[in-house]
Formats: C-alpha cells, sequence, structure tokens
C-alpha cells in the first residue's frame, strides 16, 4: 500500500482540470462527493448487516473514484475494506470506517480548497 502523506495530489487534480471544462471538473468533484457520500453509508450498513460481497464491492468503488481524483490516501484506506481479512469484530469495523469517515472529511475540505484557488469555486460556495 501507498500510504501517501498527502490528502489531494494537487497535481493530478491539475491534470484532470486540463482535460475538461472547468464547468465539467466543478461537475466532477460535485459528483465525486455525492456518490462517495452515499458509498460511504452504504459501507457502514455492509458492515452492521456483515455483508462480505457487499463491502468489498463497495469498497473497490470507492477505492477507484478516490484514486482517479488523486485522494491517494483515501484510496489506501478504502482498500483496507476491500483487502484485509475479515471477519473484523463489529467494533474494529466501526472505527475503521469512522478513520475512513474523517479521511474523507479531509478530502473534502482540501478539493474545496483547490476548486477555490483554482477560483473555479467562489469563497464560501457549497462544494
Amino acid at each position: 500500500m501507498n500510504f501517501s502523506t498527502e490528502v489531494l495530489n494537487r497535481e493530478r487534480a491539475r491534470n484532470i482540470l486540463t482535460l475538461c471544462q472547468h464547468e465539467e471538473f466543478v461537475d466532477f468533484c460535485a459528483l465525486f462527493e455525492s456518490e462517495f457520500d452515499r458509498n460511504l453509508t452504504e459501507l457502514y450498513r455492509a458492515l452492521e448487516a456483515e455483508d462480505g460481497p457487499r463491502r468489498r464491492f463497495l469498497a473497490h468503488k470507492m477505492k477507484s473514484s478516490a484514486a482517479n481524483l488523486g485522494a491517494v490516501r483515501l484510496s489506501d484506506q478504502v482498500r483496507l475494506f476491500d483487502v484485509l481479512e475479515w471477519p473484523k469484530s463489529r467494533t474494529q469495523s466501526l472505527a475503521l470506517w469512522q478513520n475512513l469517515r474523517n479521511e474523507y472529511e479531509q478530502v473534502r475540505h482540501h478539493l474545496k480548497d483547490f476548486l477555490t484557488e483554482s477560483k473555479l469555486l467562489k469563497t464560501g460556495a457549497p462544494c
């Protein structure tokens, strides 16, 4: 695993930005957030239900979307749900999920900063 110390690889984000219109990039970021939010909730439900196939499916989707955006550390954390041996105790599973949730919040913050600095998002506007 990579376990990067960088929350959001800004070079990767700039590379994506050069491939599309500014509005498309903002839409891409909004789609990432809405999908990741939904999948994070679904992952929690899968953990509660001890649904291994659903957990692995969601982790794979989330890992790919985070990596595509340049959120390598987030992608590495999601990978834990995909490759680590399970079963974990409910307490361990939910602690890992909370760590994932915290890292996702960091990515959202850094992504909003990147959009603001790139003049793609007005200060204070929701991302």
